[in-house]
């Protein structure tokens, strides 16, 4: 595609300015036939290269790439926000035209358009086998030197959206097939890359808006597996670090879904004095945001 030709170019000249072969501008990043083809417009740079670039020259490749990827077709730009839409809605029949509707311009969208295509395909999938496969062949466009099995995604951080939403995809599937050892390792990897990503300095991670809302769900259902599992210390842990962030970003609107997980974990440890502490900081903020259809469902 021709915007990765103009970063390819954008490249190059910095590279030039900093008086650099190519194998030294990459070291440590990626292969060098993999910059060749990155530097000449033939691939399209991975997160995880745009990162590892901005840290090692202190530039920002993100805006840079950005500032490229502009200049993509109106056609691609399209997809996703139609796309999204469907998404937001959980309109699967739309979701399927979509993806009909645009599969003969695949090969010329971006890599974000090809991962949301992907995961697009593995919502509509309702054969869990088939869908985790449309979830991973997504992620092999952020991660293309991963060797693509289920289990080499767990040793690698994942930067995008979409990528964090296949991944959790696919955690959702094993879910469905009760192997929910496997779905709570995809779930505490997720929540790992995202808290990697909260601390990174780029503008790219600034615009919470996604993670503000992602994290907290993710954080969630990882407690209600963990609770099911017996393993009540553990999901503490994790309920008070969804809590802690969701009172850091003043988002008292999600806060009674982490509140209910917490009072059943304390419940389940016999803790009764602190589980009726928490259910009535619980019960007070359900009130205060009129969620009281949550405070029908208190177990004896």
């Amino acid at each position: 595609m021709d915007n990765w030709g103009l970063f390819g170019r954008k490249l190059r000249s910095i590279r030039k300015e900093l008086c650099q072969t190519q194998e030294r501008f990459c070291d440590g990043i990626c292969s060098l036939r993999q910059y060749k083809r990155i530097e000449s417009g033939t691939n399209e740079p991975t997160l995880f290269v745009l990162d590892s670039l901005s840290s090692k020259y202190n530039l920002d490749f993100f805006t840079i790439y950005k500032k490229a990827e502009r200049s993509n077709s109106d056609n691609d730009f399209s997809f996703i926000n139609e796309m999204n839409d469907a998404i937001d809605l959980q309109d699967v029949k739309r979701i399927e035209e979509l993806i009909s509707k645009y599969s003969d311009s695949f090969d010329s969208m971006g890599l974000y358009s090809k991962m949301l295509w992907y995961y697009g395909k593995s919502l509509c999938e309702e054969d869990t086998d088939i869908s985790i496969d449309y979830a991973i062949t997504g992620l092999r466009y952020e991660l293309p030197d991963n060797p693509g099995n289920h289990e080499s995604f767990l040793q690698v951080k994942v930067y995008s959206n979409i990528g964090l939403c296949l991944l959790n995809r696919i955690a959702f599937n094993y879910i469905k097939k009760e192997n929910y050892s496997l779905a709570i390792l995809i779930y505490k990897h997720i929540i790992q890359c995202i808290e990697s990503l909260l601390s990174f300095s780029s503008k790219l991670y600034q615009s919470t808006k996604f993670i503000f809302e992602f994290y907290p769900s993710v954080i969630s259902n990882l407690c209600v597996l963990l609770l099911s599992d017996g393993n009540l210390e553990e999901a503490l842990v994790y309920v008070n670090k969804g809590i802690e962030y969701l009172c850091k970003m003043n988002n008292s609107k999600q806060l009674h879904i982490l509140l209910w997980r917490k009072y059943k974990i304390l419940a389940a440890m016999g803790d009764i004095e602190a589980a009726d502490e928490v259910y009535n900081s619980f019960r007070v903020i359900c009130e205060l945001f009129n969620q009281k259809e949550y405070l029908a469902g208190r177990p004896k």
